[in-house]
């Protein structure tokens, strides 16, 4: 489970200084873009001296920040949250100006994610040269390529591409690295099973099942009124149910400890003692719980281009890559959850039967369900 290391061998032959400054951008908006970016950044800062500065925006800035501080070798910049989208796209310009990278990886945005790094990429006396640059591609709108010609800015503006686990319609223009998912641990750097379940308060004889919340702030508490609903019909002899949520969130009037509410830091270090996993199909998630073999029940979302460019335009939901298997929101699809987890070694025939029941909405026949399970 080392994804980042082929990117990061392949890279290897650019001499590096102590005066060299690498910037990775990872602007997205939520944490995703940044989880990926860190877990290159990490591999490569263990090989190349000089700053290794991350620039990103978030609506978590906490979270944000305690990610990156468990890798002590680098920096993280956080786009002001104040900005609107024209001073926004005018500060990172300023920002890059001022640090001067001399090694630049971007992340999924060629031309920035509100176009910002077209033109500073295309000036005569941009401090990057275009052989020190590259683009961890992933899956992006057909129209969005073809509107803005991002095939021909990628050819002009990067010398090299790397699809961390996934194809890109921006992969074989130029110089291409195919490499594995990237994520935030090897193997040998997980937690152990006892270490794993302490983090989330459970035994590790009876491990847990999480639900995991991502997106906007609006998207996580969504995902919180959803955890209330399955926490008070969990049956008591499943794994104990957790809720993962970004630390910035704020849920008033609950005890978080009672409730279950825990905020790993990183996620994929409490996975080890987890039985099961619920949430969206996020890069992140779907290639740990793959590369753990957790069984997972996700539902993918629209990919759009963010909003924070004027010119977005919708795509139709696509069924990402990576992961077990994607399913629409629970509510309306208990029989392709059914399937899923039956069909997963690991997933026990009980909660088979309760994952398909909440998606059913059959609250009243929990109780009944649970013990016709246990007993099977």
């Amino acid at each position: 489970m080392t994804p980042p290391s082929a990117a990061h061998s392949a890279l290897d032959d650019n001499p590096s200084s102590s005066g060299d400054q690498t910037v990775y951008y990872a602007l997205g908006g939520g944490l995703g873009h940044l989880t990926r970016t860190v877990s290159l950044a990490r591999q490569l800062a263990a090989k190349w001296t000089g700053r290794h500065r991350v620039l990103a925006n978030t609506e978590f800035r906490q979270a944000a920040t305690a990610l990156v501080a468990t890798e002590p070798r680098l920096e993280l910049t956080l786009v002001p949250r104040e900005r609107d989208t024209p001073a926004a796209r005018r500060w990172v310009v300023e920002w890059l100006n001022e640090v001067r990278p001399t090694y630049l990886s971007v992340d999924t945005f060629p031309r920035g994610i509100g176009g910002e790094l077209a033109n500073w990429l295309g000036q005569a006396d941009c401090p990057t040269p275009r052989s020190q640059r590259w683009l961890v591609s992933r899956p992006l709108p057909t129209t969005y390529v073809e509107s803005f010609e991002v095939r021909d800015f990628v050819v002009e503006h990067f010398a090299r591409v790397v699809t961390p686990g996934e194809t890109s319609l921006l992969a074989n223009l130029v110089e291409t690295l195919e490499t594995s998912p990237f994520l935030l641990r090897n193997h040998d750097e997980l937690p152990s099973l006892e270490q794993a379940a302490r983090g989330l308060g459970v035994s590790p004889e009876s491990g847990a099942a999480l639900l995991v919340a991502s997106g906007t702030h609006d998207e996580v508490r969504r995902w919180s009124a959803w955890y209330d609903e399955l926490a008070r019909r969990w049956p008591c002899d499943l794994p104990p149910l957790r809720f993962v949520c970004p630390r910035d969130i704020t849920l008033t009037g609950y005890d978080e400890a009672a409730r279950g509410i825990v905020s790993p830091v990183p996620l994929i270090d409490c996975l080890p003692a987890v039985r099961l996993v619920l949430g969206a199909a996020g890069y992140n998630l779907s290639h740990e719980t793959r590369t753990l073999g957790i069984p997972a029940i996700q539902h993918g979302r629209p990919l759009v281009r963010p909003s924070i460019a004027p010119r977005s335009k919708p795509a139709a939901a696509r069924r990402p890559t990576g992961c077990h298997r994607i399913v629409a929101p629970p509510r309306t699809s208990s029989r392709a959850a059914h399937r899923s987890l039956r069909q997963r070694r690991q997933a026990s025939r009980r909660l088979a039967a309760f994952v398909a029941l909440v998606g059913r909405n059959e609250r009243s026949a929990v109780p009944a369900i649970a013990a016709q399970s246990v007993g099977a």
